[in-house]
């Protein structure tokens, strides 16, 4: 695992703190961090009928910022990336057992998976204030490696381990017969410095 891993995802939490109105929304702040800054991918979008189409990248169309109004349907969500010419959405619902469900399509050829993550059991409390994340999510940089190995991986078509994720860990609730992937190696492989230029790139 990567030494400080969730150093990008301080920054992001700043810049959205004032607007975060419950526990799903710091996991899917985190989700985003994870598909953005981890995996490379790009949001561009809350409304899939105008991404259906999606051309080229382009540098100036992307950014690593969440859209306007991403959290304002309460526990609902619907997010679209861009990555290598492709399109994906990334949903999520609050449940009643106090979980937030998330899956990640390919619409192009149907490639799924999904996550179950029990929000009392990851974050400790709503707001932050000055404690650290790894106070306040005390699992952060565990969390990230899970949504990279069974809820990104599996719908991009990395190549695939041997190794089967069957771990029990208290607040994650993934679906044991999905495969540990290989890293993204073009990303995955960058410097923390380098993905923090990336960022700031990104969001400046």
């Amino acid at each position: 695992m990567e030494q400080n891993q969730v150093g990008g995802f301080e920054l992001l939490y700043k810049i959205y703190e004032p607007t975060i109105k419950n526990k799903a929304d710091i996991v899917i702040l985190l989700t985003h961090y994870t598909l953005s800054m981890q995996c490379g991918m790009h949001c561009i979008g809350l409304d899939g009928a105008h991404c259906s189409k999606p051309t080229k990248y382009s540098e100036g169309q992307h950014s690593a910022l969440l859209p306007v109004g991403w959290n304002k349907n309460n526990g609902v969500y619907k997010l679209y990336y861009y990555l290598n010419e492709e399109l994906y959405k990334l949903t999520a619902n609050s449940s009643s057992k106090g979980s937030l469900n998330i899956r990640l399509t390919n619409p192009s050829n149907g490639n799924t998976s999904t996550f179950e993550i029990l929000l009392e059991k990851l974050i400790s409390r709503k707001q932050r204030g000055t404690t650290p994340v790894k106070v306040f999510i005390p699992k952060a940089e565990y969390m990230v490696e899970s949504l990279k190995a069974n809820l990104v991986k599996p719908v991009l078509g990395w190549r695939r381990q041997t190794i089967i994720n069957t771990e029990s860990n208290g607040y994650l609730m993934a679906n044991p017969s999905t495969p540990r992937l290989r890293p993204y190696a073009s990303w995955y492989c960058l410097s923390d410095a380098y993905k923090y230029k990336l960022f700031l790139r990104f969001t400046s």
